[in-house]
């Protein structure tokens, strides 16, 4: 029998389905119009596949004029394709993907990234990855 981990998110939610050394496996839920912090990791490398519904996920190389940029637009999450072109270089660095059900795709470290469902229902997926630790999530934007 397993012991898995339930953990609440501002977004949905994670289940912690393994956590070791050399790898990491959870399943989370993101609910519609609820998006994780914009955030990169130093060491831990992840690969999202979707189970149910529709993933949109925002990403780009970390920088840290990158990360001022986005800390000084506000939130630059909401309706950022139409805010923000003219105000700044955001438009241009980020890459917007929707991953479908049956889709996958991996972040390295180092990617500054974020998502949301796409739909007006929740996005299930699993995320696979090497070990998780807190202290490697550095959150640019909450």
């Amino acid at each position: 029998m397993t012991n898995n981990k339930f953990v609440s998110k501002d977004w949905g939610y994670e289940i912690w389905v393994e956590n070791n050394e050399k790898y990491c496996c959870k399943h989370l839920r993101v609910m519609p119009n609820k998006w994780c912090s914009f955030h990169y990791h130093k060491n831990k490398k992840e690969t999202f596949y979707v189970i149910d519904g529709e993933l949109l996920l925002l990403h780009a190389k970390y920088s840290d004029n990158l990360a001022e940029e986005i800390q000084s637009c506000g939130n630059p999450r909401w309706d950022w394709q139409h805010t923000y072109p003219e105000k700044s270089d955001l438009y241009y660095q980020f890459k917007t993907l929707v991953l479908k059900k049956g889709d996958s795709l991996t972040i390295d470290t180092g990617v500054l990234h974020t998502f949301t469902s796409n739909l007006p229902s929740p996005c299930d997926f699993v995320e696979a990855s090497t070990f998780h630790e807190d202290s490697d999530s550095y959150r640019v934007y909450r």
